[in-house]
């Protein structure tokens, strides 16, 4: 097996199937399969001669009179056992459908295509997008109870609870709908909120930093319609802000080392980890729909 590491391990394996008649394939296929998902979930292609010409792939059905079917069927639920999905649709030899590829990225599958081969098979072309597309993390409002004014609350909900409790209501449902929204309304007025960061915010750019990049870009439009014999006091002035920010660095005291080690590590083990794909593959009843047309 091959190993080609973007963000996560892509594992590429290449199988030929002497004859639709071995028997033993497709358990030495399921073996490494086993080997290779004990570890970790991984991305994984599959691809060469199967030598299963009984398959009509396009809709999963067996041709009529099909030899050795038992070593078909196998194969067929040793894919859906591992989640993979078979991508050539179209004959490689003849009017059969030897050469396949099988994967669990069917939905990162740009194209498929057979063109002619230089021996009795044709080649199968795959184009596959490895850029691996994160699902941002949504920003949440979070209370800062710290910054609260309590006496301010308290002060607040004393006649409202006051007057609920005189106007009894014997229903608990009520009761209860009308102290909630007292005491929403009060956290609301005396309890203020922030927006949380998101995992792939990077933690080394904070306000001071953020306000000078807007300044830079700013600067930086000034200079472009004036042109270039301004650039000089804006490059300076870079220098000196950078020189400030390395230095703030190595001697913030706001946060400890531990801190900044674990906003880091959390960053980076963000970066690392796989998509989570939203959306599944496009299929047309049995076919998987690959070429940008039929997507759209």
């Amino acid at each position: 097996m091959g190993q080609n590491s973007v963000h996560r391990d892509i594992y590429v394996a290449s199988c030929y199937r002497p004859n639709v008649a071995d028997k033993t394939f497709t358990s030495h296929l399921r073996k490494s399969l086993d080997n290779l998902s004990s570890k970790r979930p991984e991305s994984i292609i599959i691809g060469g001669d199967f030598n299963l010409p009984g398959w009509n792939w396009s809709d999963l059905t067996l041709k009529p009179g099909t030899t050795y079917a038992t070593q078909h069927t196998e194969f067929r639920d040793l894919l859906e056992n591992f989640g993979l999905t078979q991508c050539v649709l179209e004959p490689t030899r003849r009017s059969n459908t030897l050469d396949l590829i099988a994967t669990n990225l069917p939905d990162r599958i740009n194209r498929v295509k057979v063109i002619p081969g230089i021996s009795d098979h044709e080649i199968v072309f795959m184009e596959l997008s490895v850029h691996l597309n994160y699902r941002k993390q949504p920003r949440k409002r979070v209370w800062m109870y710290n910054k609260a004014d309590w006496p301010g609350m308290i002060k607040y909900l004393g006649p409202r609870m006051a007057r609920i409790e005189e106007e009894y209501n014997p229903c608990p449902d009520a009761l209860w709908n009308k102290i909630q929204h007292e005491i929403t309304e009060a956290m609301e007025t005396f309890i203020p909120r922030r927006l949380t960061k998101r995992k792939d915010s990077r933690p080394w750019i904070d306000k001071k930093l953020h306000r000078l990049i807007k300044t830079k870009r700013r600067l930086y439009k000034k200079c472009k319609k004036r042109g270039s014999t301004h650039l000089e006091p804006v490059q300076k002035l870079l220098r000196k802000q950078h020189a400030h920010y390395v230095h703030r660095i190595f001697t913030d005291s706001d946060k400890t080392s531990a801190e900044l080690s674990k906003r880091f590590w959390k960053y980076v083990k963000h970066k690392r980890s796989a998509a989570i794909s939203t959306v599944g593959p496009l299929k047309q009843g049995n076919r998987l729909v690959t070429s940008a047309k039929e997507k759209a």
